[in-house]
């Protein structure tokens, strides 16, 4: 059934836009919708031995709950305010927003540069390591001009 309609779609190529049978082609995607439909298949997942035992009404389980509790507890109000420091930085124009933004870019572009020379130069390395330096060692002297031309 789907190879009649894969033979129709591709005899469209040679026909003007206008000319096109449009109502097959509406046809061959509700056939094609219609197919994905009765292949789809709903997986319901079993839970994990963890979720057993925390689902569980065992001594152990009732005893550490609490501790548990204060634990989530720190790690929601840390993750709160981990979310608005990230977006303070994100949003903000003053000094401390520069500079983590400057150096979230330079991070970006070392773990960049690191993959690069570790996974698709191993043959260079020598080379690599002689332009790494090479790159540091200029980025230092930038630094260094910067601070001079700024401290007078």
């Amino acid at each position: 059934m789907l190879y009649e309609y894969g033979s129709i779609l591709s005899s469209f190529k040679h026909q003007r836009f206008s000319d096109q049978p449009w109502p097959k082609v509406s046809e061959v995607l509700s056939a094609v919708y219609q197919f994905s439909l009765q292949q789809e298949t709903i997986v319901t997942p079993t839970p994990s031995v963890t979720d057993k035992i925390f689902e569980s009404d065992l001594a152990v389980v009732r005893f550490a709950e609490p501790f548990f509790e204060k634990i989530g507890i720190h790690v929601r109000l840390m993750t709160e305010h981990v979310k608005a420091v990230w977006i303070r930085f994100a949003l903000g124009d003053g000094n401390p927003e520069k500079v983590f933004a400057i150096l979230l870019g330079y991070t970006v572009v070392g773990l960049g540069l690191a993959f690069y020379l570790n996974v698709l130069t191993v043959g260079t390395v020598k080379s690599a390591g002689r332009a790494v330096r090479s790159a540091v060692r200029q980025q230092l002297l930038v630094i260094k001009v910067w601070s001079r031309l700024h401290t007078i």
